[in-house]
């Protein structure tokens, strides 16, 4: 079989239920071997290198993360596929998995238990590249009935965990850059003021002037999807030029934070999910 050939239906099943076992036991906790599965599949995709089923395993992460679903970390979404044959995969491979629907419910609701890093030196990363990924072309809402990112963002233990990390980062960060006299100006302010507000954090920049920051956070990795309000929107418009978005990721794990500045329609693609009607 020629490398450059077209995956068939049955090769990408087979892919996608190996894909959605290492996922599952990532988000159980287990560890697993990427080669060993490799080595598994391998007889099964007859001309398929080593290479073409990692870049795959790529293109699955690039399906799972336009679906709002979590995607193994290991497994940089990348775009480039054969789009209606893979999401028609995913769909059906996340059907016939009564574990991975399992594992979903789990996921997004289950309390964290997330340790403070010991050093904030290395927990500030590189923003993901503008790369735009395509909506998906397979309807999948049918399947999941349920937005399980959206459920995670909403869980409370997760939401906290990713503002309390930022505080304290954001307090050390103006330690660091010797305004240890602006520390008592940070301010929780969701927790303290509360929420809807339009950030929050009430923070400093180390010339003193304010900085608003919007705390998004996840168990997940830095492509998840991640969902904000119409006066989210418009504050980070309003206050561009001292707004903040961290959207802290890999909080189960070894958490990081990558910041964006300004009005967050300059750094992020969107698209309305709801609509809010009434008798006219």
């Amino acid at each position: 079989m020629a490398r450059n050939q077209d995956w068939t239906d049955s090769e990408n099943a087979i892919l996608v239920a190996d894909y959605l076992d290492m996922l599952c036991m990532e988000l159980e906790g287990k560890p697993f071997v990427k080669v060993r599965h490799t080595e598994k599949i391998s007889p099964l995709l007859i001309g398929r290198s080593k290479r073409s089923i990692e870049e795959k395993r790529m293109n699955v992460s690039a399906v799972m993360v336009k679906f709002g679903l979590p995607y193994i970390d290991g497994y940089k979404p990348h775009d480039h596929y054969q789009r209606v044959p893979l999401e028609t995969a995913v769909t059906l491979g996340i059907s016939s998995s009564s574990r991975f629907t399992a594992m979903l419910e789990h996921w997004s609701v289950t309390p964290l238990i997330a340790d403070q890093p010991k050093s904030f030196e290395k927990i500030l990363a590189e923003r993901p590249s503008m790369k735009v990924l395509e909506p998906p072309t397979v309807e999948f809402k049918a399947i999941t009935k349920r937005d399980y990112a959206a459920e995670e963002q909403r869980n409370r233990a997760i939401g906290e965990a990713g503002e309390k990390l930022v505080l304290d980062y954001e307090k050390w960060r103006l330690k660091k850059e010797g305004r240890s006299d602006l520390v008592k100006h940070v301010i929780w302010s969701s927790k303290e003021i509360g929420d809807g507000l339009g950030y929050d954090i009430h923070s400093k920049f180390a010339t003193g002037a304010d900085r608003f920051i919007e705390v998004k956070s996840t168990s997940q990795g830095k492509y998840t999807p991640f969902y904000f309000s119409q006066n989210e929107l418009d504050f980070s418009e309003q206050k561009s030029g001292s707004y903040s978005l961290y959207r802290v990721y890999s909080l189960r794990k070894k958490p990081e934070i990558f910041v964006t500045d300004g009005f967050i329609g300059d750094s992020f693609r969107y698209q309305p999910t709801a609509y809010k009607g009434w008798v006219s």
